[in-house]
C-alpha cells in the first residue's frame, strides 16, 4: 500500500491494422516481453482472416523495448486466433491457438499450443503440442502459463474428466506439461474440477508457480 506506479512505455506493433486485438494476451520474464494479436489477419499473399499473430519485444541497454520477431501459425486458418494466450519462461515461448482445428483428425475448433525457443532459432517452431483428448471444440490452448521447463494449458471447453470418460458438456480441464531436454513434451496430468459440472469452463483462467497451480 502507497505505492505509485509509473508508466515507462506504450509499445505498439510495427504493422498495426484496426481490430486486430494486440494487446489481449501479454507474458513478461526479464527483459522478454509477448503480446498476442489473436485477430490479426496472416500477411499476404496467403492472408487468412482473424488468424492471429504474436509479438516479442526486448528491453534494450536505454531501457526501451523494441519489437525484434513477429509470429503467425505455422497452420494458419481463419478465425484460428493464434495469440489469444502467451506465456515464456524466458527462453521457451508458448502461443495459443484454441480455435484451430486438429491437425491430424476431422475435430474441429480443437486448439493448438506451439513453443518456440528464444536460444535457438525463434521463428522455427520447436513443438506443436496438440490436444491429448481431442473433441470439438475443446479450446485447448486458451489459456498458458509457465514455469521453469512446466507448461499449464487450459481447454475450458473439455467434456471429459482425468480419465478420459464421464462426458459432461463443458466442464473444463487443464493440462500440465514438461519439457523435456531432447525437445519432446510429456504429458504430467490433466486436471479437472472436483465437483464439475456443465458449462462450468474450468481451465479458462490459470496460473503455476514452483510449487502451486491455480485454476
Amino acid at each position: 500500500l502507497g505505492q505509485s506506479w509509473e508508466l515507462v512505455q506504450s509499445v505498439e506493433v510495427s504493422d498495426p491494422e484496426p481490430l486486430d486485438n494486440f494487446g489481449f494476451s501479454v507474458a513478461i520474464h526479464q527483459d522478454i516481453l509477448l503480446s498476442g494479436a489473436w485477430a490479426e489477419d496472416h500477411d499476404p499473399p496467403n492472408e487468412v482472416s482473424d488468424a492471429g499473430a504474436a509479438y516479442l519485444f526486448e528491453k534494450q541497454a536505454d531501457g526501451s523495448w523494441l519489437e525484434t520477431l513477429k509470429w503467425n501459425s505455422p497452420n494458419p486458418e481463419s478465425l484460428g486466433y493464434f495469440g489469444n494466450a502467451v506465456a515464456t519462461n524466458g527462453q521457451i515461448v508458448a502461443i495459443g491457438a484454441y480455435n484451430e482445428d486438429y491437425q491430424s483428425s476431422n475435430f474441429l475448433n480443437t486448439g493448438t499450443v506451439y513453443l518456440y525457443d528464444l536460444d535457438g532459432d525463434p521463428t522455427d517452431t520447436l513443438l506443436s503440442i496438440l490436444d491429448p483428448n481431442p473433441q470439438n471444440a475443446n479450446y485447448f490452448g486458451f489459456s498458458l502459463a509457465m514455469y521453469d521447463d512446466y507448461l499449464l494449458v487450459g481447454a475450458y471447453n473439455d467434456d471429459e474428466d482425468a480419465a478420459g470418460q464421464n462426458m459432461i458438456s463443458d466442464a473444463g480441464a487443464a493440462y500440465l506439461f514438461r519439457l523435456l531436454p531432447n525437445n519432446s513434451i510429456n504429458l504430467v496430468q490433466k486436471f479437472v474440477a472436483s465437483d464439475r459440472a456443465e458449462d462450468d469452463e474450468f481451465g479458462r483462467h490459470l496460473d503455476i508457480t514452483e510449487d502451486r497451480i491455480i485454476i
